[in-house]
């Protein structure tokens, strides 16, 4: 009879650890998540990064205001950091597009922490490539809406 116990309490922690197991596995991290928030994402020629939640840009030589969507853009351009700021109550992610002449062509910067906040992320990018920034919102894995904010170069 012990025996028959001893396996019953051995099979419910087995079902209990695997029930375990397939919660955790089943629940997508942020970073397991945020890599496919667009279908072109997985292109080797482009970078896609949700951003941490900030207070706002630190560093920044340059931030301009999407007009269309009040998306505001913010770079540093020696730590190679974009700021996005979300500023329309529009259900839709914040986003800046950093495109370059040389090295990865896209570099997509997603803020989903919803209006008022700062999202930063952190590229690494040719610094002699000519760059365009773009600010502009996710509509969904297929669309944004951006518009173009500046160009740059710095090296």
């Amino acid at each position: 009879m012990r025996f028959t116990l001893g396996r019953r309490l051995a099979s419910r922690a087995a079902a209990v650890a695997l029930a375990i197991g397939a919660a955790v596995f089943s629940v997508q991290s942020p970073s397991m998540a945020d890599d496919s928030y667009f279908t072109w994402c997985g292109s080797s020629n482009v970078s896609c990064q949700t951003g941490v939640q900030v207070s706002g840009p630190s560093g920044q030589d340059t931030c301009l205001t999407d007009p269309n969507r009040n998306t505001r853009v913010c770079i540093n351009y020696a730590g190679d950091i974009v700021y996005v700021r979300d500023g329309s109550e529009d259900t839709h992610s914040a986003m800046a597009l950093i495109t370059a002449s040389a090295g990865v062509a896209d570099r997509w910067c997603r803020n989903p922490h919803g209006v008022g906040s700062w999202a930063r992320c952190n590229f690494d990018w040719s610094e002699t490539a000519n760059k365009n920034v773009y600010g502009g919102v996710r509509i969904n894995a297929g669309d944004a809406r951006i518009t173009y904010l500046w160009s740059f170069v710095n090296g």
